[in-house]
């Protein structure tokens, strides 16, 4: 059996993401599949922040997809990704709060 990975480009910021990965993130379907985002309030619809991403032929953007163990791999990286990421924002703050102390002196 195979599964859908279907990631989705702000294009904005350029940083990529799949689906189902954030808290926020929404899969609509109505005359086609189209991602919210019920954060921010963008998609990929006309005039929206996102687009898929994957590649694209005569047929269209095809949507990759993965075996479980490839799946349960991508899982992985995907809690890597997040614990630096949470990292990077707990240094980020302390930094913040460090700086914010000595500016008050």
């Amino acid at each position: 059996m195979m599964f859908p990975v279907i990631r989705v480009k702000d294009k904005q910021t350029g940083h990529e993401h799949i689906v189902g990965t954030n808290s926020h993130d929404m899969l609509l379907i109505q005359g086609g599949i189209h991602y919210f985002n019920l954060q921010n309030y963008e998609g990929t619809g006309a005039g929206g922040d996102y687009q898929f991403v994957g590649t694209e032929d005569e047929m269209g953007l095809n949507v990759e997809f993965v075996t479980f163990e490839e799946l349960q791999e991508i899982h992985k990286q995907e809690e890597v990704h997040a614990l630096e990421r949470e990292q990077f924002m707990e240094d980020l703050m302390r930094r913040l709060y460090e700086n914010r102390g000595s500016t008050e002196d």
